[in-house]
């Protein structure tokens, strides 16, 4: 379901949202995406897993508008990315046990919000 740069798809138990966000400051945006657990409060957060893929990241040239990348290469390139990072993901995560699986895989715990760590019996750290 889309409402302006803000998508969701959601099941029984998640709530799977990407966000197109420009930058405050030049022509840059941010692709933001993650996941929100249904049975778990949000507090103050707007998701409960948060990933963002920007200028810094891989391919995220095609997200600086300041560049001068012909229009027709930068939506095929983004809508390859999407279609490579993000749907893929939420092809395969599709409730807690799957998120928790991904949660795993990260680098660090240290992004992961301590009411989904306590919700998961992750220790604190």
């Amino acid at each position: 379901k889309q409402k302006g740069n803000f998508w969701t798809q959601e099941n029984d138990y998640l709530l799977k949202t990407i966000e197109l966000q420009k930058s405050d400051y030049s022509n840059l945006y941010y692709n933001s995406y993650g996941y929100t657990i249904k049975k778990v409060p949000l507090n103050d957060l707007k998701r409960h897993i948060f990933y963002r893929i920007n200028s810094q990241t891989e391919k995220g040239d095609l997200l600086d508008f300041e560049n001068d990348i012909p229009l027709d290469l930068r939506e095929s390139g983004l809508s390859q990315l999407v279609k490579d990072q993000i749907v893929k993901e939420f092809s395969i995560v599709n409730n807690e046990n799957d998120l928790l699986n991904q949660i795993k895989k990260l680098p660090t715990l240290n992004t992961v919000p301590l009411v989904v760590k306590d919700y998961f019996g992750i220790p604190r750290e």
